[in-house]
């Protein structure tokens, strides 16, 4: 992988057309109006519809008595999932807290990971990407950067700056621009995206030594 000091990971992010997996961290307040929060974690949600204003929902418990349960309940304005599904994605729930779900989606290119986090972004307190995985020509190939190892800010950062289009080429926000917006100083927001590339760099790397052994 040909590159140059400071720009290490800038063909790592900025993604070109192609198929995508990413998983979002959306962060709500307590959902109580959700039947999902009752249930005692972890739930596995395997499959989940909507039907007008309903949703649907098959879901399997895995307490002491494992089992499998449908749920019917009138769709709230402000569940992420039915945000999503009404703009024409097909999300899906991978994790469900009282105060926070993990949301893996399919998309079609790049574009759509801005799009999606301004969706989630306007019914939930914080929304972070937590993988990205990018479907080369081949299926059989896979680019994962997994986000999952950085700290909150860091991710928060990270996700500010692709959706933003720091790392697209030209670029399309700078360091300040980022910094503005989260109203931190352009030095934090430089050193918050120094450590999570140099993570996800590694992370690449381990991978490409694993498939040579």
């Amino acid at each position: 992988m040909d590159s140059t000091p400071g720009q290490t990971t800038a063909s790592t992010f900025d993604l070109v057309e192609c198929s995508l997996y990413a998983e979002f961290d959306v962060r709500v307040d307590p959902i109580e109006w959700c039947p999902l929060v009752e249930l005692d974690p972890p739930v596995d949600v395997q499959h989940q519809q909507f039907r007008d204003e309903t949703c649907l929902i098959d879901v399997r418990t895995h307490s002491d008595e494992p089992r499998t349960i449908r749920i019917t309940q009138e769709c709230d304005s402000l569940c992420p999932s039915k945000v999503l599904t009404d703009a024409g994605y097909i999300p899906r729930l991978n994790e469900i807290r009282p105060e926070r779900v993990v949301i893996g989606i399919p998309l079609g290119d790049r574009t759509e990971v801005q799009d999606v986090v301004g969706r989630l972004r306007s019914v939930a307190e914080s929304v972070t990407l937590r993988k990205l995985v990018q479907l080369g020509t081949d299926s059989s190939v896979e680019t994962t950067m997994d986000l999952t190892d950085l700290t909150d800010k860091q991710r928060e950062t990270v996700t500010l700056a692709i959706t933003r289009g720091y790392y697209r080429q030209p670029r399309h926000a700078s360091v300040d621009d980022i910094a503005d917006e989260l109203d931190i100083s352009a030095a934090a927001v430089s050193q918050r995206l120094g450590a999570a590339e140099s993570k996800v760099m590694r992370q690449v790397f381990d991978t490409l030594a694993d498939g040579c052994e």
